[in-house]
């Protein structure tokens, strides 16, 4: 093989991974090193820690009809941010940043959480207590 033909199969080479990352990604087949196969265990732990890290990013506001006084956040370590205010604040949170329903805390308390793109209908109005505390939603 003449020295030109081994450039451009290394160039090939570098573009066909350079494609395959662009196309699918940074983790491609031709990103694990023969020595170092990837097993079972090892993505788990990636994923563990994928959610680990996507949970301490999460932002849940928990609106209680009892609430008095200005927004109080709680940060953990595991759950991330928790913003504690009345159904007048989480109404006038929602004006500016769509909220929906997460969970059904009691009849007087719930948890509401940021809107995506993928939501299906997001209410002009957040619904407010008394819940019905068997009601399911979709969070």
């Amino acid at each position: 093989m003449s020295p030109e033909d081994r450039i451009r199969q290394a160039i090939l080479t570098r573009l066909e991974t350079d494609m395959q990352r662009a196309l699918y990604g940074s983790l491609t087949t031709t990103t694990v090193e023969p020595e170092k196969p990837l097993d079972f265990n090892k993505m788990l732990r990636e994923c563990e820690r994928v959610v680990r890290a996507a949970r301490r990013e999460q932002i849940v506001f928990r609106a209680d009809f009892s609430h008095v006084g200005p927004m109080l956040k709680i940060e953990t370590p595991n759950d991330g941010s928790v913003i504690e205010l009345s159904f007048f604040q989480a109404q006038q949170v929602h004006s500016q940043w769509p909220l929906r329903l997460h969970k059904v805390l009691d009849r007087f308390a719930a948890e509401f959480v940021p809107a995506t793109p993928f939501d299906r209908f997001v209410p002009a109005i957040l619904p407010v207590p008394p819940f019905d505390v068997n009601e399911e939603t979709d969070g």
